[in-house]
C-alpha cells in the first residue's frame, strides 16, 4: 500500500522544514541564482573599461597608467576582503549582529551597481570633455 503526502505548494512558495523553520523553495532560489548572470556579465567588461578609460586619462599621480589599473581590482579584493572578514565581521559578531548570506550579496551587489554607475559616469566625462576640447581629462 501507497502513503500519499499532502502538497507542499508551488516552486515559489515557502517550505517548512522539518525543525519547523521556513525555507525557500527552489523556483525562488532559482531566481535568486540568476541575479548574478548580470553582474558577472558587467564584471567581466571591468578590465577592458579599466584599460580603455585609463588610456584617454592623464596620470592622477604621475606612475599609474592604463596597464597599472588593471591591478586594482585585485588589490582592492585581497585588501577589503581581510578588512571585512578579520575587522567587520567579529565587531559585528562582538555585537550580536549576524547579516545573512543573501543580505550580504545584496550589498555587493549594490556596490557593484554603484561601481559600474561610476564607470559611467567616468566614460561620459571623457567624452564629454574630449568632444569639446580633444583633450584628455584628469
Amino acid at each position: 500500500r501507497y502513503v500519499r503526502t499532502k502538497p507542499k505548494g508551488d516552486l515559489f512558495t515557502k517550505i517548512k522544514t522539518a525543525n519547523g523553520n521556513d525555507a525557500i523553495g527552489p523556483g525562488t532560489l532559482f531566481l535568486i541564482s540568476a541575479l548574478i548572470i548580470p553582474f558577472n556579465i558587467a564584471y567581466s567588461q571591468m578590465a577592458t573599461t579599466f584599460i580603455v578609460q585609463g588610456t584617454v586619462m592623464e596620470r592622477a599621480f604621475g606612475f599609474i597608467d592604463a596597464a597599472s589599473m588593471n591591478n586594482c581590482d585585485a588589490i582592492s579584493v585581497l585588501l577589503f576582503g581581510y578588512l571585512v572578514a578579520e575587522k567587520i565581521y567579529p565587531a559585528l559578531a562582538e555585537r550580536d549582529i549576524r547579516i545573512p548570506t543573501t543580505y550580504k550579496f545584496a550589498i555587493g551587489s549594490f556596490l557593484g551597481a554603484l561601481a559600474i554607475g561610476m564607470a559611467l559616469i567616468n566614460e561620459y566625462r571623457i567624452h564629454s570633455v574630449y568632444n569639446a576640447t580633444g583633450e584628455k581629462i584628469s
